[in-house]
């Protein structure tokens, strides 16, 4: 089951769901606790986008869950917040990239329906690097696998599609 973030200027994204043939109710102070329910909201931030995060709840955005539905498929199970499918079948590692800032990209990359790779095996799609002085990049380099600024995960994630890399 969905459960959309429908106040009064989304109730169109709750037709356009169920119209898709998507199991969909509006988000209320009672559904913010049902089991294997998945969260579709308009925004990742807020009050409410705090609570289910925190509660573990799946939360989608209303671009990946349109997404889905119009392809007749089910909403992939991530453990982020699923922003968009922009970057499903590619997968990311990080080099020079540490901690906080590295977590940040870790979860854009998954909200983006990519996936995160915590070593060379197997080879991931890009690698994302703020140095070239490290072994992942002259890896990469060598292998002919493209190398993206870490600011690009992030334009994605803002614009919820994939841009072409600079």
């Amino acid at each position: 089951m969905l459960i959309a973030d429908a106040d009064g200027k989304h109730t169109k994204l709750v037709e356009e769901l169920r119209a898709l043939g998507a199991d969909v109710d509006q988000l209320q102070p009672h559904t913010l606790h049902t089991p294997s329910a998945i969260f579709v909201l308009s925004a990742f931030h807020g009050e409410q986008f705090e609570a289910l995060k925190s509660s573990g709840s799946q939360i989608v955005h209303v671009k990946a869950a349109i997404e889905c539905a119009r392809d007749r498929r089910a909403i992939p199970p991530v453990q982020e917040p699923l922003r968009s499918l922009c970057f499903e079948g590619a997968s990311f590692i990080s080099t020079g990239i540490k901690g906080e800032h590295k977590e940040r990209l870790r979860a854009y990359t998954l909200g983006l329906g990519g996936t995160w790779c915590d070593s060379l095996h197997p080879p991931p799609t890009y690698v994302l690097a703020d140095s070239t002085n490290t072994e992942k990049y002259q890896w990469a380099v060598g292998a002919n696998v493209p190398v993206l600024k870490d600011d690009y995960v992030r334009a994605c994630w803002e614009s919820a599609r994939q841009l072409a890399p600079e």
